[in-house]
């Protein structure tokens, strides 16, 4: 029988050249002058061939990949995960009102901070209940918005309030519910400014639902 060629290890008996003599605290780098093959030890900058003298920069490290830092920007580049970005949303002080039509979230930073302790109680809550013209959610921000009104700045203006919700919430409708619970004060006076002129009809239909 013949030999099997791939059990022959030994120098000169057909198997694979081992190599000899290579530091894996080292990199090799070609002298760009004489050619010679140099172990040259991580992290410098320059370094002199020992067979030719010639000073040599050395080539900039491969920039190391975190895997995990590719993971999340390419979830912030498809809008992120919801599980893992914001939670649902669900007024944690106001309990009366319907539940909102649609799902509403929050980010995970803003769940962690508690809204101040309702103190004001609207005027128009059985009608809204009894209606449910508006949800609870949108009951949150009318509590919240009077509340903040019955104070008043140092200049004696009324305190203002700002509703940052996002498309879906349904703003149209609270500030047509805010409209109403300042009219049972006697507040009479509204100036209700939109960015354009057709928004006029979805105002007017606000005002009709509530």
């Amino acid at each position: 029988d013949l030999p099997n060629p791939s059990l022959n290890s030994g120098p000169g008996q057909g198997g694979p050249p081992q190599a000899h003599g290579i530091d894996p605290a080292k990199m090799q780098v070609p002298c760009a002058n004489c050619k010679a093959i140099l172990n040259v030890p991580h992290g410098l900058i320059r370094f002199k061939c020992p067979q030719c003298g010639v000073d040599l920069a050395m080539p900039a490290p491969p920039e190391e990949v975190n895997e995990v830092a590719i993971e999340v920007e390419q979830e912030e580049d498809e809008g992120g995960t919801v599980g893992e970005t914001f939670t649902d949303y669900r007024p944690p002080k106001v309990s009366f009102g319907a539940p909102h039509p649609d799902p509403i979230v929050e980010t995970s930073s803003l769940s962690a901070v508690q809204p101040p302790e309702p103190t004001y109680d609207l005027l128009i809550r059985d009608e809204i209940e009894d209606s449910n013209a508006l949800s609870s959610l949108q009951l949150e921000t009318l509590v919240y918005a009077s509340q903040r009104h019955l104070q008043h700045l140092p200049d004696k203006s009324r305190a203002g309030f700002f509703i940052g919700d996002g498309a879906g919430v349904g703003k149209g409708r609270t500030i047509a519910g805010l409209i109403w619970e300042n009219w049972q004060h006697g507040r009479r006076k509204v100036l209700w400014i939109s960015v354009g002129s057709d928004l006029k009809f979805d105002a007017r239909r606000d005002l009709d639902d509530v």
